[in-house]
């Protein structure tokens, strides 16, 4: 874990190497430093809301952990998947909670990882079909059946059906018994913790949490636009950023 962030941030030192920093001094000196500094503070509260809604959600499988420990977990898990592709290294949560339970029950952990960024996910979808409707954008029919598989095709086969333990199952039969034993219950596992989460309360809770955690991302941007003299209106600002970011989204998976 700790070659990927020397590897950051031998990436990040590259970066700045190749910049011109005459050119880049000159932009700084324009910018309102005091815009900046608000924007960067309120990352405290943006994660911690963040990495409480995956402590509820791990609370909810009966994994306990303290809240701060949470926020380290969560915050480590964010930087490393800022340098992996399509943020793969968010993943390494499960590493950290595994460390902590010594248990091989990765089915379950994996779930709580899953559910926590498919909040995020459905958030940004609904916000960019707003996005498209207010900013009178057209809205391909590749979007909308991808909006159609995300919220009610795919969950509804995850929570109803077996046919993803079935798929799995023929894959593994093909392999060896030992394997085809871990995979199982791998999916057995994480299907059954999937599903033991969503309630109609949890997802209120965690929806909440979703939505005041990205207002203040949203209150972030905004206050790196005034920083930088671009007028823009805040809703409009919001929705533009949530129509790229899911659209990032898309072409990182």
């Amino acid at each position: 874990m700790k070659y990927l962030v020397y590897f950051g941030l031998f990436v990040f030192a590259y970066i700045l190497s190749t910049l011109d920093l005459d050119l880049v001094l000159n932009q700084i000196g324009s910018i309102k430093i005091i815009y900046l500094f608000f924007a960067f503070l309120l990352n405290i509260p943006m994660i911690f809301l963040k990495s409480y809604r995956w402590q509820k959600i791990l609370q909810k499988q009966n994994l306990n952990i303290p809240i701060l420990k949470s926020f380290e977990y969560y915050f480590a898990s964010l930087y490393l998947g800022f340098i992996t592709p399509g943020r793969i290294g968010e993943i390494s949560r499960v590493l950290y909670i595994k460390k902590i339970y010594k248990s091989n029950d990765y089915g379950s952990i994996f779930s709580s990882v899953i559910i926590d960024r498919l909040f995020d996910l459905y958030f940004l979808l609904i916000v960019t079909i707003i996005g498209f409707i207010y900013l009178s954008l057209e809205i391909s029919t590749v979007y909308i059946i991808f909006f159609l598989l995300s919220f009610i095709i795919i969950p509804f086969l995850i929570m109803k059906t077996n046919i993803f333990l079935i798929v799995i199952e023929k894959v593994a039969s093909k392999l060896s018994s030992s394997f085809k034993e871990k995979t199982l219950l791998f999916m057995d596992n994480f299907k059954n913790s999937f599903i033991s989460v969503f309630s109609v309360k949890n997802i209120s809770l965690f929806s909440l949490l979703t939505l005041l955690s990205y207002s203040i991302f949203f209150i972030q941007a905004y206050l790196i636009t005034l920083s930088l003299n671009i007028n823009i209106n805040f809703i409009t600002l919001s929705l533009i950023i949530s129509i790229l970011l899911n659209f990032k989204k898309k072409k990182t998976k």
